[in-house]
């Protein structure tokens, strides 16, 4: 995802799993989210019923599909308007990974 690579990038799982990066705007005020899978009927809403339960606003979006594959960008932080500090970050990945990891037990985890 361009411009989200970077120090701190979190790279999740190997292959089909998704790839979570997160990162800061240039002048800090918002996280960068940025999200690498293959393409399934339903992502989007599941990303988006992830970063509700996160408790996470969305002030923009690049959302965009190459053939089979996934490339969106967030702008997005917490619900003071600040960026997502690493226990924010934390909680959303494990939103995202009980949804979209091919690979993360089903038992317990919201679909």
């Amino acid at each position: 995802v361009g411009g989200v690579r970077g120090k701190g990038a979190l790279y999740i799982g190997f292959g089909r799993a998704p790839r979570l990066e997160f990162s800061t705007t240039a002048d800090g005020r918002r996280s960068l989210f940025g999200l690498v899978c293959p393409d399934r009927p339903g992502l989007l809403a599941e990303v988006a019923q992830a970063l509700r339960a996160s408790g996470l606003r969305v002030h923009d979006a690049r959302i965009a599909t190459f053939g089979e594959l996934v490339e969106d960008l967030f702008q997005i932080t917490d619900e003071h308007d600040r960026p997502l500090d690493a226990a924010a970050q934390d909680t959303l990945r494990a939103e995202l990974r009980a949804r979209l990891d091919p690979e993360t037990p089903t038992t317990g985890a919201p679909r």
